[in-house]
Parts: structure tokens; C-alpha cells; sequence
């Protein structure tokens, strides 16, 4: 029986050294799941409510699904549900979309005519959520899923390097953000470590260098999803500078949360500034 889990809260892995302490975290994630299961759960749709307040609303949220899909990862990680739960969870969902290239490449979010829509956060997002299915499983599926979501994205111009560098907030508006640029590093930082693949290193790298550059938005919730990447390098490569790094990004995204809690500054107080 392991002696130690390790689960990622807003992005960083926090180590759980004693059976109490993580008694309490499965108790917190059973007693999350049990609460969706009963009260946003809708049999008809097959789906968790888009809105509460219109439970029978037709479609679906694409930022929804991945922290779904992520958390029963880590359901599988825990023991609390078998891997072929959250393969039905990822066939269903996945199914809903449209992708770039038949049933792989990135999710098409909406469609007008010809032109497409393509979340840059929410991809990056599913990217990074499908390689921790991945790791929880061993299943390729996910492995394979991820790998055409990320390359979609780089081939279809997402990523920008110019005065603000790093990945795009949508097709619509190709501004570096600072939610995509994190999950971006994150996404190549679990692919880094899952093939040893140089490439994704400098992806990974690369992203998170740009957080340097002016982004639109970067939120505590984004530091922290940095630092996890930052560390996962660390990890793998023993390099200290990426240690350094997410030493770094988490001192600033503590300042910088418990400066939106205290009502100090500029922005909205809603917990997406702080973290999902």
C-alpha cells in the first residue's frame, strides 16, 4: 500500500505523508463527486448541467468537461472508480464535439459556416487533462488524443511570438493569454515526461518563458498550473533552474491571491482569479 499520494490542487502537487491526511483528501473528492452525482447530474443529456438554473439547457462547457474528466483521473488514481468509469466519461464527452481532423485533433467548440471556433485555453486545458487519463490508466487513447489536440493547436498558428509570446486565448482573438500559455506548459511539460520527447521540453519551456512577456490575464489559477509544469521538468531533468521557476510562480501566485481575497488592487473577485 503506498504511504504517499500525491494530488494536484490549483496546479501544484502537494505531497499527503500520513493515511489521515489522505483519508481526508478521497473523503473531500467522494463527497465533491457524490454532491455533483445527485444535484448536476442530468440523466437526459448524459451530462452535468450547463446551468443550474436551466438544468435541460441543451449542449455543453468545454472548461466543465476537462476539470470532470481531470478529477475522475484522479478518482482512478485513488481507487474510488475503475479506469473503464473514466473511459466512458472521455468517449461520451469527446463525442460531443466536432474535431479538426475527423475523430482526433483539436475539440470545435462552435461553427459558422466555414469558420471554426477553437478554445486555446480550454484545448490546452483537455490536452493536460488527457495525459493525466494517460498516466492514471496506460491507455493509448488518451496518449493519442493528446498528441493530435497539441499539434492541432501549433499547426494551426495558435501559438505567437512576437513583443507578447505564448499561446492564443481562441481563434478569434489570438492574443497571448495567460491561462492558455500555463496549460500549454503543462500539457508539454506531462508529455515531456511521458516520451522524453525534447520537443515537448522545449514546448514546455518555451511557455513558460513567455509568461515573462505581457498576457492577457495570468490569475493565481494560471501560476499555479506554471509551477506544476515548471516542477514536472524539474523532475524529469534535474535541471534546478526549473525548480527555481516554480519556487517562483508560486510565491507569486500566493501574493497575488490573498491580494484579490484582502480586496487589494484591480479585478474582479469571482474563483476563476483564484483558481477552478
Amino acid at each position: 500500500m503506498r504511504k504517499t499520494l500525491f494530488f494536484v490542487f490549483t496546479g501544484l502537487c502537494l505531497t499527503v505523508a500520513s493515511l489521515t491526511q489522505q483519508k481526508e483528501w478521497i473523503d473531500l473528492l467522494s463527497a465533491t463527486n457524490n454532491f455533483m452525482q445527485q444535484h448536476l447530474w442530468n440523466a437526459n443529456t448524459q451530462n452535468f448541467v450547463r446551468r443550474v438554473d436551466q438544468p435541460n439547457t441543451p449542449g455543453s462547457d468545454a472548461w466543465g468537461i476537462t476539470i470532470e474528466l481531470d478529477a475522475r483521473a484522479y478518482m482512478v488514481d485513488c481507487g474510488m472508480i475503475k479506469p473503464a468509469e473514466l473511459k466512458e466519461y472521455f468517449m461520451f464527452s469527446s463525442s460531443l464535439y466536432e474535431r479538426t481532423s475527423g475523430n482526433l485533433g483539436a475539440r470545435i467548440l462552435a461553427r459558422q459556416g466555414k469558420q471554426i471556433y477553437i478554445g486555446g485555453d480550454d484545448e490546452l486545458q483537455w490536452c493536460a487533462a488527457l495525459m493525466h487519463c494517460f498516466t492514471a490508466t496506460h491507455d493509448s487513447d488518451y496518449f493519442i488524443a493528446a498528441t493530435w489536440s497539441f499539434k492541432a493547436l501549433a499547426d494551426m498558428g495558435f501559438w505567437q511570438d512576437g513583443t507578447s509570446k505564448g499561446w492564443s486565448w481562441n481563434s478569434n482573438d489570438k492574443r497571448p493569454n495567460g491561462v492558455s500559455t500555463a496549460y500549454g506548459a503543462l500539457s508539454a511539460a506531462r508529455l515531456y515526461a511521458a516520451t522524453k520527447d525534447d520537443l515537448y521540453r522545449q514546448w514546455a519551456a518555451a511557455s513558460l518563458n513567455a509568461l515573462n512577456t505581457p498576457q492577457v490575464g495570468f490569475f493565481p489559477r494560471d501560476m499555479t498550473v506554471a509551477a506544476n509544469a515548471a516542477m514536472i521538468l524539474y523532475q524529469v531533468t534535474n535541471n534546478t533552474i526549473f525548480k527555481s521557476r516554480a519556487m517562483e510562480l508560486e510565491e507569486m501566485a500566493a501574493k497575488s491571491g490573498l491580494a484579490l481575497l484582502l480586496h487589494e488592487g484591480s479585478g474582479e473577485r469571482n474563483p476563476t482569479d483564484i483558481g477552478d
